[in-house]
């Protein structure tokens, strides 16, 4: 959360409030469009109240997302199951849905606003770490306990390098604009967990 450096303490009442409003403004009108402005008044309390606690509409949207305004949030990998351990399987599974949620209009504005918050050098990238990172670093720590903290058919490195090294090509992708194509996804796989090679 972020600190109140500019004035009284806040009220509790009037931050959910924004961080309501920012929420419902976003889905309805995209990060584009959504202003401060907008926000104070669907919120119904001043835009000297907003600004007074953010400096920008991003840094609200932020706020909101590592507070839990979201719901949902974005998709984790699952394990394929039925005694398999199919690694590849489950990456490819976890990148299809996450290309599926950032195709969606909404998410795509989320993603936008978190984005702009990273570009700005924001305090709030620590919750984008949380948000983006992590859950993908759980899900593969999990899968790598059973493997002597290395899975089978990976690159050499700890969960979280891999963790990152998947979440900063999505994040690339999307900061140039570049499609979330099935073919970028399968070269992705293929680069963090390559097939094993057949006999010949």
């Amino acid at each position: 959360m972020r600190k109140n450096t500019r004035g009284r303490p806040r009220s509790r009442a009037s931050q959910e409030a924004v961080l309501r409003a920012a929420v419902e403004l976003l889905e309805e009108q995209g990060f584009t469009a959504m202003t401060m402005e907008g926000i104070a008044a669907r919120a119904e309390v001043s835009k000297q109240t907003v600004y007074r606690w953010w400096s920008s509409k991003s840094e609200v949207v932020v706020e909101a997302l590592s507070t839990g305004y979201f719901p949902g949030g974005l998709p984790v990998m699952q394990h394929s199951g039925d005694g398999r351990d199919d690694l590849r399987a489950d990456l490819r599974a976890w990148l299809d849905a996450m290309r599926e949620s950032i195709a969606c209009e909404a998410d795509a504005s989320l993603t936008q606003a978190v984005l702009v918050a990273l570009a700005g050098g924001s305090e709030r990238s620590a919750a984008v770490h949380e948000w983006l990172v992590m859950p993908m670093r759980e899900a593969l720590e999990q899968r790598f306990i059973a493997h002597d903290q290395r899975h089978p058919g990976t690159l050499a490195g700890p969960p979280e390098f891999l963790a990152e090294l998947l979440a900063g090509s999505l994040l690339l992708r999307l900061m140039f604009a570049e499609p979330t194509s099935s073919q970028w996804a399968d070269q992705l796989v293929d680069f963090v967990s390559p097939a094993p090679l057949r006999a010949p």
